[in-house]
């Protein structure tokens, strides 16, 4: 909740004023300090530069994530409902946590109640939710990511992999864009018609036949991470996860 509030804000003024990109960095990095102050750290590092290092990264990274994949009517809001719901899961029966699966259950019914407005079957989307929306989106998700793993001793490679398997999709789609960006010389914060959602498009898929096919890949992606905590066998979700 702290983190959220400044990044809000933050995502509003470059909604109407377009900040600089260092400018909203500054404020992710703010906001990730706010969220590693009040005791969110990465516990299953015992140095503690590197451990307050991963958990800038994970907290800037997703949030820049998700900012960048709000790029087609109802895709950013449908992977992050379904992350949640799987964040809501492991906090009610691996990790408890009252208050992790309260804060998940809180950000998927917001992001369903936003979908009706965003994603119309037959009009174009009545409201946006611009980067005020998807950089707090982003870094929710993050912040539970955070809680539901990688905060807790002792912790398996497979509740270690929960995370990145849910949120599997905006890390690799931003991981392409900026590959690709970066070898075309291209600027990584200008936009473009380069992500996965538009590539799927270009293979002849709608819009939002893209966005209910990224959801469902999400969601196996999901159910897979609950599987290997289920197996608890270490090479087998070692080898899983490379698969994936």
């Amino acid at each position: 909740r702290r983190g959220c509030l400044p990044l809000f804000v933050a995502g509003l003024l470059d909604d109407v004023y377009h900040l600089r990109p260092l400018t909203k960095i500054g404020a992710q990095v703010a906001a990730a300090a706010l969220v590693l102050a009040a005791g969110e750290r990465v516990e299953i590092v015992s140095n503690p530069v590197a451990a307050t290092a991963i958990g800038l990264v994970w907290l800037i990274g997703m949030t820049n994530a998700f900012n960048l994949l709000d790029n087609m009517d109802g895709l950013a809001a449908t992977l992050a409902t379904v992350s949640c719901l799987f964040f809501a899961i492991d906090a009610y029966a691996v990790h408890t946590s009252a208050m992790s699966a309260v804060l998940a259950l809180a950000v998927c019914f917001a992001c369903l109640g936003f979908l009706p407005y965003n994603l119309r079957l037959s009009r174009p989307a009545a409201v946006f939710m611009g980067d005020s929306g998807s950089q707090v989106l982003g870094f929710a998700l993050a912040a539970l990511g955070l809680a539901s793993s990688w905060t807790v001793a002792g912790s398996t490679v497979a509740t270690l992999l929960l995370p990145v398997l849910v949120l599997a999709i905006p890390i690799l789609d931003t991981t392409l864009v900026t590959l690709v960006r970066l070898f075309e010389g291209r600027p990584i914060t200008q936009g473009g018609r380069d992500h996965t959602s538009h590539r799927l498009v270009y293979q002849g898929l709608s819009d939002k036949r893209a966005v209910v096919l990224l959801g469902g890949v999400s969601a196996a992606l999901g159910l897979t991470s609950l599987a290997y905590q289920g197996l608890d066998d270490t090479p087998i979700t070692l080898a899983g996860a490379l698969l994936t």
